[in-house]
Parts: structure tokens; C-alpha cells; sequence
């Protein structure tokens, strides 16, 4: 288990930022290039997924679904629920 030197979240506008001291780096750590490609697989991901849609399209054709224990569990929580 590694240490770590926590900064506090809010600081006032007037105080200089503290800067950790004496940490290690783990593979927890803050990586620009991660979320740079984080984000590319997220912009390339399709709109409309054809897995997904195919999916939704089954259950839509299922007329067992949802099954009568959802609609039930359903029904109970908009009776008991206040307004």
C-alpha cells in the first residue's frame, strides 16, 4: 500500500495551493494520455448500436415482457408512494 499526501477539496481564493509532497506514483494516478484515448473510444463509438437495438427489438416483440413480477413490483411502488 502506497501513501498518499491528501490536498484538501476547497481552499480559499487568497491561500497558495498546497503541493503534495513525498508521493508515489501508482497506477491510480491521473494519466492526460488515458482520457485522451478515453475519449477517442467514446467518439467512435456508433450512434445507434446494432446489438442494442437488436435487443430492444426482441423484447419489444416478447409479449412476456417485462415479466408480470416487474409489473407488479411496479404497480405496488406507484400505489405506496406518496404523491
Amino acid at each position: 500500500m502506497t501513501a498518499r499526501t491528501e490536498v484538501p477539496a476547497a481552499q480559499s481564493q487568497n491561500q497558495p495551493q498546497v503541493q503534495p509532497q513525498n508521493t508515489v506514483k501508482t497506477q491510480e494516478d491521473f494519466n492526460p494520455t488515458q482520457n485522451t484515448k478515453m475519449l477517442e473510444m467514446i467518439h467512435n463509438q456508433p450512434e445507434i448500436r446494432p446489438e442494442v437495438l437488436a435487443k430492444a427489438q426482441q423484447m419489444v416483440a416478447d409479449p412476456n415482457y417485462p415479466p408480470i413480477s416487474v409489473i407488479e413490483k411496479l404497480a405496488k411502488m406507484f400505489v405506496n408512494s406518496a404523491n
